[in-house]
């Protein structure tokens, strides 16, 4: 004997389930605001990804908590606290180095932005960019011990270390060429600082940096 409740469940039709939703969302990022980020966050790239995370809290804070930028943050603090964990505490010469070298080719790219007019004019972002570029050079001269030549993990040249007077010297005049250029108050001046600072920067790698086979 079936009871009434199993009777009228059997009577009525199943309920189909109901689809997932999916969305996409497009995003364009106008040149400003990539010009902006460049020159504002920290150069450490898990810095740089903590900053932009707790900005974009705060905005949806203040527009209401259902927007996508603060699922965005969410997901981009949750990154930088995951790859934090897996970072080495104490990078080895040829780590630090290559770090730095990345640094200097995304200030240098900047550079490039603000020297061919792709970027407005606005010395103070060119002082910060710049500034950068002068830091990134003093700490090359540090991170070349003579225990790191010979590496296969580094594409630095082992004239490097037979000619360590040479190189330190063009550490430096890459240093003084980005200094000048930040202090260029418009963008004729700084664009012959930049010239000079590309060409010793290029000088170096053309000397000093093993070629791909």
């Amino acid at each position: 004997m079936t009871s009434p409740r199993s009777e009228a469940s059997r009577a009525q039709p199943c309920r189909p389930l109901r689809a997932a939703r999916t969305e996409t969302y497009h995003v364009e990022v106008p040149p400003k605001f990539i010009c902006w980020a460049a020159v504002h966050l920290p150069p450490n790239p898990l810095a740089a990804v903590r900053l932009l995370a707790s900005n974009l809290r705060r905005s949806v804070l203040r527009r209401g908590r259902g927007s996508l930028p603060f699922v965005l943050g969410g997901l981009l603090a949750s990154a930088a606290t995951t790859n934090s964990s897996s970072q080495p505490a104490t990078p080895s010469p040829i780590a630090a180095r290559q770090a730095a070298m990345k640094q200097i080719a995304a200030n240098m790219k900047l550079g490039s932005g603000f020297a061919t007019g792709q970027f407005p004019w606005n010395a103070a972002q060119v002082d910060r960019v710049m500034s950068r570029l002068v830091a990134s050079g003093g700490a090359l001269r540090t991170m070349f011990p003579a225990a790191s030549a010979h590496s296969p993990e580094s594409s630095a040249d082992p004239r490097i270390w037979r000619n360590k007077a040479d190189f330190d010297k063009r550490l430096a005049e890459f240093t003084r060429h980005a200094a000048a250029a930040s202090k260029a108050s418009d963008p004729e001046t700084f664009r012959t600082s930049f010239r000079q600072l590309g060409s010793t920067c290029k000088s170096c790698h053309d000397l000093y940096r093993t070629k791909a086979p």
